[in-house]
């Protein structure tokens, strides 16, 4: 299977099933993924070590997947962009910049908001990017980059001003450095596909 940008999950097979592998602590809810089917969990970010576990998610019958470490049914698939890790990790850390958001005292309306905006705008970019081709593609790409270098610094400033939990805010600076990665690797890639002619 073509991939695009970022690492992509293969395709549901009717051979495989959504149940928890068989270690301690993955069938820890002790409900069977049938009984779970349309329910979204969000899986927890690894700084190190598991990034790219989304690429040995157990697929099922009813286009869902199971996460091998958790065990936890993962987020049902549909369309191309929700195969990319990047775009995954940028929902993965919009949970977390909602929780910041919502811990800061009152009279920081101005980062919250600024919070959230970028937050909500990263998965979005990398949606519509993976729509296009060629400067347009790398275009998308290049603004979700930049939302992520804009999140990490109004990060960087909650940080200073000590406005909400400092693991909470690693957590999330973590997440968008990988993230950030991730995004200029893609531009790059959709630069020179984009100066590449057609055979």
């Amino acid at each position: 299977m073509a991939c695009l940008e970022g690492r992509r999950l293969e395709s549901p097979r009717s051979d495989q099933h959504t149940s928890a592998p068989d270690r301690p602590g993955g069938a820890r809810h002790g409900l069977k993924a049938s009984s779970l089917a349309g329910l979204t969990t969000v899986r927890p970010f690894r700084p190190s070590g598991e990034e790219n576990h989304r690429n040995n998610l157990q697929s099922g019958p009813d286009n869902s997947y199971s996460d091998p470490f958790t065990g936890d049914l993962a987020m049902e698939l549909f369309f191309e962009f929700e195969r990319l890790d990047a775009y995954q990790l940028a929902l993965d850390y919009q949970l977390v910049t909602d929780e910041i958001a919502n811990s800061l005292p009152p009279g920081r309306g101005y980062l919250r908001t600024q919070l959230l905006k970028c937050a909500n705008s990263l998965p979005s970019n990398i949606a519509e990017g993976s729509g296009e081709r060629g400067k347009e593609r790398a275009r998308f790409y290049r603004i979700a980059r930049r939302e992520g270098l804009e999140s990490a610094s109004h990060l960087n400033s909650c940080t200073k001003l000590q406005l909400s939990d400092p693991a909470l805010l690693l957590k999330g600076r973590k997440m968008l450095h990988r993230l950030v990665s991730m995004l200029t690797g893609m531009v790059s890639r959709a630069d020179r596909a984009a100066n590449t002619p057609e055979r």
